[in-house]
């Protein structure tokens, strides 16, 4: 029994908390009969419970008495305590996936999972290593790893169709991870609604989320723990004229990043050769830093710590030897008997003419007849089977087509069609070649039955030449292929047993004519197996199997069906009998032997014949590969993916060949490009492209990981101990089993509370009522005559739902203590064994209340009577033994008698762990390393936070990101106890600084007349006091570089401060600066920048004066000059950042400044801005308050303001930013002028002022506005006319012309131009009393922004008419397409409306035409000389606008100088006409480039200037 009166902070108590002992941290009184305690519990977690005078009889103080009885059965607390050491097994076996999966790692995957990714929690990731490299082990070794970790309970990967079950079979053979494939049954039947809410362990196609905006939705309010992106490089944006085209897949990309906490994406090809694409690309892992404007292909892009990438050749296994063998290529060449050659010359020239036919086709279509075409002539290189065949479908297929025409009932299956921008890449070989078989046998190019009539006749005769060389028997390339087989040695082995072959072709029917040709020569049907895109899954994994396991299969012959997701390392030769016109297909192909496993060198034969077009083509690309493979070794194969020629991809290369082939300049040239495009140099930089990073592996890494993984095998929880814990549990609980082979059991009964325990502990796979068989050891899963056995390791269902359950029902064991017996100490001195503990956590809130742990350990200590602590290794109880009842009995009296136990030893078991236990963490080359700490880190380790820190609570509504959502929601949380204490610090000794200063003035001779500073004192106090407002400043600068949201910039050496931008965001990983250092983040620094201003005061002996005023509230001033700097609507809440430092400055000035700082946090009630969130969330709301208060402030201005002197108002929100729609101003604008307006003034001018910096957070890589804007505003008088609409338009129409011509010739950036546009415009609309609409009603100023701003446009396109007609054209051109392609048709039209012609543009190099379509050339492309004559302003505007992004002024001004007349002047103008074009249409880096240039124009002529003087003229010497 207790008197609440005994209840104090610090005592602990029984009976408050079920049989618990707990600490009391508060209590609160009610009156005299209640008392509210706040206590905390053994684990750390608070609860609070009020206590009355009736509940005396049940609560005890504990005094003197032991916290723990020692009563628990020892032997129950040996198995509660191993089922929380398993629970927690990952603390102890840092390998535990690689230890419980059926696999055996390799060292690059045990790095990427262990040393990049897991230390990144949570991880925003692209792991990129090459094909083959095993990302998916890796993948399954990082999920396993979460789950036993409790960080993953939902996971969802997203994949490609054609890969989707291969994902689903490898994570579940190798990882036992039961993965479910989403399908539309599975989303029809969900009971929910929501498949997403349903499936916690889901792999989705790629495709079928992209394309479906329903299940995106379904998705947008789902969360996951962790989401995978197979091939990811699919889902990428591209930049194309300054304009980011979003792709469906890409918005997926966003979508999955922004719903789940750990992002991982797998590509082996993530960079297209552009970096602003690569740019885009790593946006959806960490947009904050990639997001916006991409980066120009000059700025490299540090990606070290979000991606991980290693080619083939670089990769080890243990043994410190190459993981992959060597690759060899081989060309066989084979030249066409007469017949073939014939064949192939018919049936080239009918692909050549049906081209040509099909450029006047629509896209579409034309794209659906060229792709049929290609397919023809891929076919005719393939076989006599394969091209008589196809002769013989595209015949019948368009004879049926034609009778249909006839009768007048279209066919519908012409309706197939192949989209414009049609990528091979984007389809499986399964989908290609149905694609293929839809589309070749029916698309042509005619477009009358008269010219279908006459392309079925030509197909007549060609399918007659094709049978005719087919039962001829002549097949060269055949020829050649079985000489390969019979005569190659490579073909067998040293006992003369043929070798595995793989020989890939692109047709069935092709497949189909080899594999009877082969299995006739070797007269074994058995020695033959196919795979194609016509199999199901099954099939297609038994022939795979059969290949591999069946010694009498020695072939496989498949189409690129094979190339994907299967792997075929039990070969190492192969044979393209086909060449693919991808290159990725190729690599694809080789892919599937030389990968993980091979041990034997990879041979490749290629079968060309140089008489044929694109066989010429193929030849010389060989060639030049072969070549330079003795420099570059293998991984020249690794690149055939990304070579362009001429920057076209392999396939319009090929297609060029068969169009263009017969001209002996064009095969010349086509030789010419394939030499370039492979020229060693290209190649490096190709290489050195790809990868990305500076990532290797070698041998002395390799060993480190061997001896690490050697180490921690002595350390991990071995099969043993879950194995004598499991049986001992198991049959605790109810369970039943049984041994069966040596090391595995059946298990004939599961009990209902441990199947139902998968339910509550969310595991995700049933619990079984049996198992056949059950093992703990990997090694005995899968033996040779025996049933399988599950592997019964942590992350298994039953054995979490055994411990679960053993955890539970045995809690009390914990809460009680034991004693136990060392059997090994000969002393007599008792020992206390505690079980600590540590955990990190994040703001995050589980379902039961709780944080979300982002990192935990645990610790055994043990303590002495002496008060010396130490560290009991990984688990001391299984080294002792549980004491004899004789012992029991004479322990208990002598432990109620030791004194010391009763006297806060678990505090000091806390210190011990804290200080002896924990590492010091460093950045290492490649990541975190930890080092054990030294007395000095130790001590620095045990700050202690101080007692006087700022309170107050953070807004959790910043524009710019918040911290708060992840735990760091009060000020103090901010800082580090170490950071809190020298802030505290030195906040404590402004007032001793205050006081020495005003004894130094008095010393000096200053009176000390005892005013302070604010009460407008000048003596000795105010002297002091104005010392101590400089440090406080001083400090707040250092709070903002002395906080844990400060980051570090790489690219600078330097520290990024808490406030980058306008918000306090989270920082995973924070910089910590040394105040006292004399690097960056020094005290002094911060002093002398703020005692700096002192040094540039205006050098005035007049005094000014500072007075603080509600700017609503007249405060009686008259006749004054004002000027005002308004909030800027709703962009930044000024009063909830200043919070951060006005807490600070409070601290050290509160005593200075009393009323000024009467208040803990900032006042903000009063604040103009439109903030929802101070309005319930209502933006209606928002916008009144803000309305009506500018209003307010705007009045009070009017009495304010002298009728002689303007009143000048700065503003710097863009015009643009919010209402696309009306293209008017944003409701910031709106409301503003509107204020202004009813007030009683009127706007007679807008003028730019630079004011904003360029290097702000806010403006990288954006068009933000270089200037605030001051509006220029007088009193209108009472008696001001009214105008109607017309009457204004008209007025605006003569005002303001001139008036942009003026701003235009100032040099305003264009930029600000068309902010500073509304001063001229608004001017004629504000001096007016009112403008009436045609219904009599007052027009509006959202109305009269509306008019001004078309009016601009009226004036850019009036100032197109002073161009010259090419230029015209060239601006009308990138209106509607940028540097896009354009159909030659449309371009033509356009063309002959500006009175031009595509070929005069294409001979001035403006402009690309070829093939049918038409392209403005982008700068890059443009002629590098300058010709001073220019007539074409586009040209010259280009150029320059070229000059200034690579030279800057000095390149621009040598342009400049030469000219004459003002084609230079037209050429800037022409830079604000396509700046506002660019800002229109969202191509912010177009739009970047033209401001840039105008801005730059006076210094630009400047220097003309200068180089014109300095040319001297040449004289006559006569």
């Amino acid at each position: 029994m207790a008197h609440l009166e005994e209840i104090t902070v610090g005592c602990q108590l029984n009976g408050i908390a079920a049989r618990e002992t707990v600490t009391v941290i508060a209590v609160q009184w009610y009156g005299n009969a209640a008392l509210e305690v706040t206590f905390k519990n053994s684990r750390g977690q608070l609860g609070s419970q009020i206590l009355y005078r009736g509940d005396e009889t049940t609560v005890d103080v504990l005094g003197d008495s032991l916290p723990w009885s020692f009563g628990a059965d020892a032997d129950k607390m040996r198995l509660v305590s191993e089922a929380y050491r398993i629970h927690l097994a990952h603390l102890f076996d840092p390998y535990l996936a690689v230890h419980t999966s059926a696999i055996q790692p390799l060292p690059h995957q045990i790095t990427a999972v262990y040393q990049e990714m897991l230390p990144r929690l949570p991880l925003r990731y692209i792991l990129a290593d090459d094909p083959g490299a095993g990302k998916t082990i890796m993948t399954g070794l990082f999920i396993k790893e979460l789950i036993v970790r409790g960080d993953l309970k939902r996971c969802l990967i997203v994949t490609p169709g054609n890969l989707a079950e291969q994902w689903q079979d490898e994570l579940f053979r190798k990882f036992h991870l039961r993965f479910e494939v989403l399908t539309n049954d599975r989303i029809e039947s969900a009971v929910s609604g929501n498949i997403f809410t349903e499936m916690n362990f889901c792999i989705a196609r790629l495709d079928k989320l992209s394309r479906s905006e329903a299940l995106q939705e379904k998705l947008r309010i789902t969360d996951w723990d962790l989401i995978v992106c197979d091939e990811a490089h699919k889902m990428s944006a591209t930049v194309w004229g300054g304009e980011i085209k979003y792709t469906k897949r890409f918005n997926l990309g966003r979508l999955l990043s922004e719903i789940t906490r750990n992002f991982l994406l797998l590509t082996a090809t993530p960079h297209n050769g552009k970096n602003e694409d690569f740019q885009l690309f790593l946006s959806l892992v960490d947009p904050d830093r990639f997001e916006g404007a991409a980066r120009s292909s000059n700025q490299s892009i540090d990606v070290s710590d979000v991606m991980r990438r290693l080619v083939k050749e670089e990769l080890l296994k243990f043994d410190g030897t190459p993981l992959f063998p060597e690759r060899r290529a081989y060309t066989v060449n084979y030249d066409l008997s007469p017949a073939e050659g014939q064949l192939y010359s018919e049936v080239t020239s009918y692909v050549q003419e049906e081209f040509n036919r099909a450029e006047n086709l629509n896209n579409d279509r034309k794209a659906t007849v060229g792709f049929a075409l290609t397919i023809l002539q891929r076919r005719l290189a393939s076989s006599p089977e394969a091209i008589y065949q196809s002769l013989h479908r595209r015949r019948e297929r368009l004879e049926h087509i034609l009778a249909e025409e006839k009768l007048g009932k279209p066919d519908t299956g012409t309706q197939f069609t192949i989209a414009d921008d049609f990528d091979e890449d984007d389809f499986s070989a399964d989908e290609l070649e149905q694609t293929e078989e839809n589309v070749t046998d029916r698309a042509s190019a005619a477009s009358t039955i008269r010219e279908m009539e006459a392309e079925i006749s030509t197909l007549k005769r060609l399918e007659q030449m094709a049978n005719a060389v087919r039962v001829s028997g002549v097949d060269r390339k055949w020829d050649e292929l079985s000489k390969l087989l019979q005569d190659d040695s490579k073909m067998f082995a040293a006992d003369g047993q043929r070798e595995k072959l793989i020989i890939f072709t692109e047709h069935r029917d092709t497949l189909r004519y080899l594999t009877d040709k082969i299995r006739t020569l070797f007269g074994h049907d058995d020695a033959v197996v196919t795979i194609h895109g016509g199999m199901v899954r099954d099939e297609r994994r038994k022939v795979e199997e059969l290949f591999k396991q069946d010694p009498e299969v020695r072939i496989l012959i498949a189409t690129d069906a094979a190339g994907e997701g299967i792997n075929l390392q039990r070969a190492h030769l192969m044979i393209n009998y086909d060449l693919p016109w991808n290159p990725n297909r190729l690599e694809q192909r080789f892919g599937r032997i030389h990968r993980i496993g091979q041990t034997e060198v990879c041979h490749l034969w290629n079968l060309v014949s140089v008489q044929t077009r694109e066989g010429m083509v193929f030849q010389r690309l060989f060639q030049k590969l072969e070549e330079e493979r003795g420099a570059l070794g293998g991984k020249v194969f690794d690149i055939l993916g990304k070579m362009t020629f001429d920057n076209k991809p392999l396939r319009e290369l090929l297609i060029e060949a068969v169009r263009y082939g017969n001209d002996p300049a064009v095969r010349a040239r086509l030789q010419q490009v394939v030499d370039n495009s492979l020229d060693q140099q290209k190649l490096r930089e190709l290489l050195d492209e790809r990868a990305l990073t500076d990532d290797t592996m070698d041998v002395q890494k390799v060993s480190a990981i061997r001896e690490e993984m050697e180490r921690m095998e002595a350390h991990k929880l071995q099969p043993h101990f879950i194995e004598a814990f499991f049986l001992e549990a198991f049959r605790s609980v109810g369970g039943k089993i049984r041994p069966r082979e040596t090391g595995r059991y059946e298990i004939t009964f599961v009990p209902a509370a441990v199947r139902s325990r998968d339910m509550q502990i969310g595991f995700g796979e049933p619990v079984l009522q049996r198992y056949e068989r059950v093992c703990f050891e990997k090694e005995r899963c899968n033996v040779q005559g025996m049933i399988p056995a599950e592997l019964l390791c942590p992350g298994h269902p039953l054995l979490e739902a055994v411990i679960d359950l053993v955890r539970e029902r045995n809690a009390e064991v914990l809460k009680q203590g034991t004693i136990f017996v060392d059997d090994s100490d000969d002393g007599t001195d008792p020992r206390l064994l505690f079980y600590i503990e540590d955990a990190i956590q994040d703001g995050v809130l589980l379902p039961g209340g709780t944080k979300r742990i982002i990192s935990q350990h645990v610790h055994f200590v043990e303590l002495k009577e002496d008060g010396t602590a130490s560290s009991a290794g990984y688990a001391p109880y299984l080294d002792y033994r549980a004491p004899t009842e004789a012992e029991r009995t004479a322990a208990l009296p002598y432990i109620q008698a030791q004194d010391w136990l009763k006297h806060d030893v678990e505090n000091r078991a806390r210190g011990y762990a804290i200080a002896q236990l924990m590492a010091v963490v460093g950045e290492g080359k490649k990541g975190r390393i930890y080092i054990t700490p030294d007395e000095e880190q130790r001590l620095a380790a045990q700050v202690c936070k101080p007692d006087d820190y700022p309170t107050g609570t953070l807004s959790s509504h910043f524009t710019g990101g918040s911290c708060v959502p992840y735990g760091l929601d009060e000020f103090h949380k901010l800082f580090t106890n170490r950071q809190l204490t020298a802030l505290t610090t030195f906040s404590s000794l402004v007032a001793e600084a205050q006081a020495k200063a005003e004894a130094d003035a008095v010393a000096a001779g200053v009176v000390n007349d005892h005013i302070s500073l604010s009460a407008d004192g000048s003596g000795a106090r105010a002297y002091g006091e104005a010392v101590g407002v400089y440090l406080a400043f001083a400090l707040d600068k250092g709070a903002n570089l002395w906080s844990s949201i400060c980051g570090w910039m790489n690219d600078r050496g330097a520290f990024r401060e808490t406030f980058a931008r306008q918000a306090i965001p989270m920082t995973w990983d924070f910089a910590e600066a040394n105040p006292f250092s004399n690097s960056g983040g020094n005290f002094l620094m911060f002093v002398e920048r703020s005692t700096d201003v002192l040094l540039y005061l205006p050098a005035s002996n007049r005094p000014g004066l500072v007075s603080q005023f509600d700017a609503q509230s007249d405060c009686g001033l008259r006749n004054i000059m004002v000027s005002s700097d308004p909030p800027y609507y709703d962009n930044i809440g000024y009063a909830d950042l200043s919070d951060f430092f006005y807490v600070w400055m409070r601290r050290s000035l509160k005593d200075t400044y009393p009323k000024l700082f009467r208040t803990m946090l900032v006042p903000k009630a009063e604040e103009l801005v439109a903030t929802p969130y101070r309005f319930e969330g209502s933006t209606e709301k928002a916008r009144d308050f803000f309305e009506d208060g500018m209003l307010h402030t705007c009045q009070q201005i009017y009495q304010y303001a002298r009728e002689d002197i303007p009143v000048t108002i700065y503003y710097a929100y863009k015009q643009s930013d919010t209402d696309e729609d009306s293209k008017t101003a944003s409701t910031g604008w709106e409301t503003m002028l509107s204020a202004i307006i009813r007030a009683g003034f009127a706007i007679t001018g807008t003028w730019p002022v630079k004011t904003e910096s360029t290097g702000r957070s806010i403006a990288q890589g954006t068009n933000a506005l270089a200037s605030s804007i001051v509006l220029v505003c007088r009193k209108r008088p009472a008696d001001a006319a009214q105008t109607t609409r017309r009457g204004f338009i008209a007025e605006l129409k003569r005002e303001l012309r001139p008036a942009l011509q003026k701003l235009q010739r100032s040099n305003i950036a264009p930029v600000d131009l068309a902010q500073s546009a509304i001063g001229p415009g608004m001017g004629v609309y504000s001096h007016y009393g009112r403008v009436l609409e045609a219904d009599g009603s007052a027009m509006t100023v959202r109305s009269a922004l509306q008019i001004i701003n078309q009016e601009l446009d009226v004036y850019f396109n009036e100032q197109d008419g002073e161009l010259d007609a090419n230029s015209r054209f060239c601006v009308d051109l990138y209106t509607q397409n940028a540097f896009n392609n354009l159909k030659f048709g449309d371009a033509d039209t356009l063309a002959r409306a500006k009175n031009t012609s595509v070929a005069a543009l294409a001979a001035k190099g403006v402009l690309s035409a070829e093939k049918g379509i038409v392209r403005l050339l982008t700068r890059e492309e443009l002629p590098e000389k300058v010709d001073p004559r220019e007539e074409s302003i586009w040209l010259l505007c280009q150029q320059l606008t070229r000059a200034m992004e690579t030279g800057g002024v000095e390149a621009c001004a040598q342009i400049v100088a030469p000219m004459l007349g003002s084609n230079a002047e037209r050429a800037k103008d022409l830079a604000y006409r396509l700046y506002t074009l660019a800002e229109r249409k969202g191509w912010t880096q177009e739009g970047y480039a033209y401001n840039a240039l105008v801005v730059a124009w006076r210094e630009i002529q400047s220097r003309a200037a200068e180089l014109q003087q300095a040319t001297p003229e040449q004289t006559s010497f006569f």
